[in-house]
């Protein structure tokens, strides 16, 4: 039995059907960009459309280069390299905001806030200023006998709960939780060779 001949393509056809396509984005781009000039629309919200459109083509085949080249002139010839992945992410969460009922945030459609819980955002600070506090008392355990100035941990902790007006207790939690980490930094740094779990 012989194989069935695959359909024959019409090259002309389809690579005029691209033409099309990225024409298609080229008008949508410039039309952001005419909003933006005329000052219809905030700029975040046009870049999260262009994004968004961006996002589509990428996922439609178009090259980076092909994509650059329907941007309009203002928004000049510079990109960033970031993981589509996360593009499609970002992309898909605006989608769902615009397309959503009167009443949902952009925090809820990202994801990153709700009506009931504490936004990420504040639990993102917590964490960062407690990832700073075991960052410091790490560095300050470490360099104060190179200074001939040893501490106790316990001092270190004192020192640091003191500078950022917290107490011992809440710098203690945090290096416990965190001080590995920064440990395990200072080490990838080249600045330890080795060195104990802190306590």
């Amino acid at each position: 039995m012989s194989k069935p001949s695959p359909p024959s393509v019409n090259r002309d056809a389809l690579r005029n059907l691209d033409k099309s396509k990225l024409r298609k984005f080229e008008t949508r781009f410039a039309k952001y960009e005419g909003l933006r000039r005329e000052e219809e629309l905030p700029v975040g919200f046009i870049a999260f459309e262009a994004l968004a459109s961006h996002v589509g083509a990428k996922l439609e085949g178009f090259t980076e280069d092909e994509l650059r080249g329907m941007w309009p002139e203002e928004w000049g010839s510079s990109s960033v390299s970031f993981p589509l992945s996360l593009a499609v992410v970002l992309a898909n969460a605006w989608l769902s905001y615009k397309n959503a009922p009167s009443g949902k945030t952009l925090g809820e459609a990202f994801g990153i806030e709700g009506s009931s819980k504490k936004p990420l955002k504040s639990k993102q600070k917590t964490r960062d200023r407690h990832v700073q506090m075991a960052n410091e008392v790490e560095v300050t355990y470490l360099l104060a006998p190179i200074e001939d100035q040893p501490l106790s941990l316990e001092a270190v902790i004192e020192g640091v709960a003191h500078r950022h007006g917290v107490s011992c207790e809440t710098v203690k939690k945090a290096h416990k939780k965190y001080g590995l980490d920064a440990r395990r930094a200072l080490q990838r740094l080249g600045i330890l060779n080795g060195g104990k779990k802190p306590a």
